[in-house]
């Protein structure tokens, strides 16, 4: 293949990932939140801007935790109920709009 092949191809493929990037960031303008592998910490921090429960991650590494899905603005049930069924974190309700997330015991 020839250099303006290989270019070709390179721009085409930086465009699909812009397009799904851009999805992602503007999917809040359609009442859903997405996220594609970014760490839990990152995620609350995104989810806490629009709730205005209190979430707590009580170890540090599980702040590290990627993870992805789409999920409803406002819906942390339904976050909490993915967190704990899929990706093994357990969601502990301290008080009225106060939870606090730990890694799972075994």
């Amino acid at each position: 293949r020839g250099q303006g092949a290989l270019f070709n191809q390179l721009e085409a493929e930086f465009t699909v990932l812009a397009e799904k990037e851009l999805e992602r960031e503007q999917s809040w303008r359609s009442g859903a939140l997405i996220f594609a592998g970014e760490p839990l910490g990152q995620v609350m921090l995104e989810v806490s801007r629009y709730t205005s429960a209190t979430i707590e991650i009580s170890d540090p590494r599980l702040s590290q935790l990627e993870v992805g899905g789409r999920f409803n603005i406002g819906d942390i049930e339904a976050l909490f109920n993915v967190l704990e069924t899929a990706f093994g974190v357990q969601v502990v309700h301290v008080a009225k709009n106060h939870y606090q997330l730990h890694a799972e015991t075994q």
